[in-house]
């Protein structure tokens, strides 16, 4: 559920002659989005957190991950922010992570066979980078640019992806998604030991398309754009306890990828923060950088 307001929407598809484009049309190998499974009373999901972190740092560019609250281990107590969101609460259900434990992790939306002829989504975090190496080694159908810009007065945000198909793709419609992450996020987190005081990263506040993406068209040598304009909300409402948390737009940063059902097979992904106007730092201050609570 979007907390924000779509003021406008402009879509391209055409070809190369007509605009200019800044994607990259040369062949890429595949970037990697890890969606962590998370929640403030699971003891194991700070281990999670730093191997995504980890990840991202290492490869920086590379690698993404959303870490989305939900399901039992993030329901929070009486005095506890809440860090769940309704479009969480829907993605873990489409992804099949509900019943399972936490931490957990989808990535790139891929199914796998285990030995025992099970298939799933769904891995434990021993698999995370292992997985996202093997990933990074193909090449990837699309290549995708986001560029997002922000007015802090106005809290007016303009989101364009642009993309260009190296490949053939198993079909001309596949689906555009563009979520919104925050990081340090100061709050609790059981079993990282420093109690209310855990940062937490990358932290999902909500999908600025639908959930499963919006339609778009694709085709080898072809590009797109889509073009976004919302304004964004001061803070984010949990959708069962309706507590708040600050969005500070400091602090976001946009994720789009595209697949090709909306649910299935994460064909690229990429990432980038906003750059900002009407933004006065106080005297001597400067943007922090992202701290991972131990």
């Amino acid at each position: 559920m979007k907390h924000f307001t779509l003021l406008s929407l402009f879509l391209l598809s055409f070809l190369p002659s007509i605009m200019a484009y800044d994607v990259t049309t040369e062949i890429q190998k595949k970037n990697v989005l890890i969606e962590e499974f998370t929640g403030i009373y699971c003891g194991y999901c700070p281990q999670a957190h730093v191997i995504c972190h980890n990840l991202e740092e290492i490869h920086q560019g590379k690698i993404f991950s959303i870490a989305v609250h939900s399901g039992y281990y993030a329901v929070p107590g009486s005095d506890q922010p809440d860090y769940r969101t309704e479009d969480g609460d829907l993605i873990d259900s489409i992804l099949a992570t509900t019943n399972e434990g936490r931490p957990c992790g989808v990535i790139n939306r891929l199914t796998h066979t285990y030995e025992s002829g099970a298939t799933s989504m769904v891995l434990g975090r021993s698999a995370f980078g292992k997985t996202a190496m093997e990933i990074m080694a193909e090449d990837a159908p699309v290549n995708l640019l986001i560029k997002a810009e922000c007015d802090v007065l106005t809290r007016k945000l303009n989101v364009t992806v642009e993309g260009y198909c190296t490949a053939d793709v198993p079909s001309e419609k596949a689906f555009l998604s563009i979520v919104m992450t925050q990081d340090n996020i100061v709050g609790p987190q059981n079993g990282a030991g420093v109690g209310d005081q855990y940062v937490h990263h990358s932290m999902l506040r909500d999908y600025l398309t639908s959930v499963l993406g919006d339609e778009i068209t694709i085709a080898k040598g072809q590009y797109f754009s889509k073009s976004y304009t919302f304004e964004l909300p001061q803070a984010i409402i949990a959708p069962e306890t309706n507590k708040t948390v600050d969005l500070v737009l400091q602090n976001i940063n946009h994720i789009a990828f595209v697949t090709e059902d909306g649910k299935n097979n994460i064909m690229n992904v990429t990432s980038a923060k906003p750059t900002f106007t009407n933004f006065n730092l106080p005297l001597a201050a400067e943007l922090s950088t992202t701290i991972l609570g131990e």
